[in-house]
């Protein structure tokens, strides 16, 4: 099997059925859908067992523990080649698993990366995601590719704009923290530094949707403070634990800085 896609599920009766189905629409079918329901209250639960009728849809229920424990508990029952992880209120554009498979086999890397839209709910337009970094899709390092995407303002640490070797995932411990805010912007430089082959293309593959009351329309500043700070910390002593030259450890530091910074200000 080439796909694990994971979808974290947790009260979006609203727009699970838009994300499922757009799952089950893609051109390219050598895939498992991991349905991962965490402890829901509404409606999603029906939503989601409606599409174990399909035999790559795969449906866990567990008790309430958030996003970074309900993708673990995907994590950990995967089977596929590469793990692609889909958060429940966004959906796929119909050929993002054939193009994410073809540039994975053609160029045999670690990780690939890819664009998103935002998607509004009130009649703006849509805008792009992420920009393109290297137009000529040029495979690197995950320290240099991380490195210089800072360097171009284009590093973005959202886990669904990736699709990553599940062995990497398992055999570099790359298990997202419990609890946590902001839990992308912790796991993604981890993952990157333990990536040996990264390439980015420049494909709207994936739809970010803009809606109220989700994790990061969140206005809890304290929290978010809070966990930005420990994300810093961690990830400092990460880069001096892994003997990074001090060149590229300040580029990294500056960036946690202001990553910092513009969650106060």
């Amino acid at each position: 099997m080439f796909f694990s896609i994971i979808v974290p599920i947790y009260n979006v009766e609203n727009d699970l059925d838009c994300c499922l189905k757009s799952i089950n629409d893609q051109t390219e079918q050598d895939f498992e859908a991991i349905m991962v329901d965490d402890g829901s209250k509404d409606g999603s639960t029906d939503i989601a067992k409606s599409y174990t009728k399909y035999e790559n849809f795969k449906y866990f229920r567990k008790e309430n523990g958030g996003l970074s424990n309900a993708r673990n508990y995907g994590i950990e029952r995967s089977k596929g080649e590469y793990l692609i992880f889909v958060d429940s209120d966004d959906y796929l554009n119909r050929d993002a698993l054939k193009i994410i498979k073809e540039n994975i086999i053609k160029n045999n890397v670690d990780v690939l990366e890819y664009n998103a839209q935002k998607v509004f709910s009130d009649g703006k337009e849509n805008e792009i995601f992420a920009v393109n970094y290297k137009e000529n899709g040029e495979i690197s390092n995950g320290l240099e590719y991380m490195v210089n995407r800072i360097k171009n303002g284009t590093l973005y640490a959202p886990v669904w704009l990736k699709a990553v070797k599940r062995k990497l995932i398992i055999d570099k411990n790359l298990w997202f923290e419990k609890g946590r805010l902001h839990e992308d912007e912790l796991w993604t430089p981890k993952m990157f530094f333990c990536a040996d082959r990264v390439l980015y293309i420049n494909k709207i593959l994936y739809n970010y949707k803009i809606r109220e009351g989700s994790i990061t329309q969140s206005k809890n500043k304290v929290n978010n403070i809070k966990d930005t700070r420990k994300n810093c910390i961690e990830l400092e002593q990460f880069y001096m634990d892994n003997k990074i030259d001090t060149k590229t450890q300040k580029v990294l530091r500056d960036y946690l800085v202001r990553q910092y910074i513009g969650e106060v200000s």
